[in-house]
């Protein structure tokens, strides 16, 4: 079997070819040319289960893998899709609690956050139904094999029968996370102590009688209200003689003789004042 060539020039012997084709088919990892001889010259041998092991214990975003996750398009049409699909846990959280209190399993008040990279993009997985093999004690670079993915709104439904657990240990990640837990715990476990977490004691609303300022106003007397009226008036008077009289017109029009009062006949003499013929006579024939 002769050697081949890659699309980027790198050449790989037929056992090299063997042992990545063996890798495809075992822990479904596509890796490229240039990766895979990276990791031969690191571990220094050609053995297949020495490399599953070796990318299971290495970040993956930092090896030159083939993109294995379906597109965003895809992603956003609530599908399902089935298929071998390798991943990398980044980190674990539980939504189901405050956010200062999200490193913590919760017991039955539970719902996981997963969030997942297959080296290239990361994608988000909530959990759908109760996960037994994922925790937030799960630590970052962990290796799993996702086999059926329900998507909704663009996030994958987890649940325990669609993957499995791979395992891998990457000591940069799980040195980092473990710091983190350490120092969340310090300060949970310091608010605790203080009384910081807990609400505040009931104090009853009291008011002090010397809390309690009340401004007297003097109100005036019945005799200053009688003088003050006085100074107005004398004042307004003042103001009125200053002004000129100004001289009265005469009034041109006829005065009118007064009218007699007349008391009102009722209709029906009204009637036969009116209607009364005089009497005529009649010269004689």
């Amino acid at each position: 079997m002769d050697a081949i060539t890659s699309s980027s020039a790198v050449v790989l012997t037929p056992t090299q070819q063997t042992l990545l084709a063996q890798l495809k088919q075992n822990v479904h990892i596509h890796l490229k040319p240039e990766a895979f001889l990276a990791i031969l010259e690191e571990i220094g041998t050609h053995d297949c289960k020495s490399i599953e092991n070796a990318l299971l214990n290495s970040d993956i975003r930092k090896l030159e893998l083939d993109r294995c996750l379906p597109d965003a398009s895809q992603r956003a049409q609530n599908v399902v899709v089935r298929g071998n699909f390798f991943v990398q846990v980044l980190r674990i959280s539980n939504i189901a609690v405050p956010s200062r209190m999200a490193e913590q399993d919760g017991n039955n008040n539970r719902t996981l956050l997963v969030q997942l990279t297959d080296g290239n993009e990361k994608i988000s997985g909530v959990e759908y139904c109760t996960l037994k093999k994922l925790s937030v004690d799960t630590p970052p670079g962990t290796k799993l094999m996702l086999t059926e993915l329900h998507f909704r709104n663009g996030m994958i439904l987890l649940e325990d029968s669609h993957f499995s657990i791979l395992g891998g240990h990457v000591d940069t990640l799980v040195q980092s996370w473990l710091v983190n837990k350490q120092i969340f715990a310090g300060r949970l476990a310091k608010k605790q102590v203080e009384g910081e977490d807990q609400p505040p004691a009931f104090e009853p609303f009291t008011i002090s009688k010397s809390a309690v300022h009340v401004e007297s106003i003097a109100l005036p007397k019945d005799g200053d209200r009688v003088r003050g009226n006085e100074s107005k008036d004398q004042k307004s008077g003042g103001k009125q003689g200053q002004k000129k009289s100004k001289p009265q017109k005469q009034s041109t029009s006829s005065s009118k003789p007064p009218t007699e009062n007349r008391s009102r006949e009722p209709p029906s003499k009204v009637g036969e004042r009116h209607h009364k013929m005089p009497n005529i006579e009649r010269p004689a024939s």
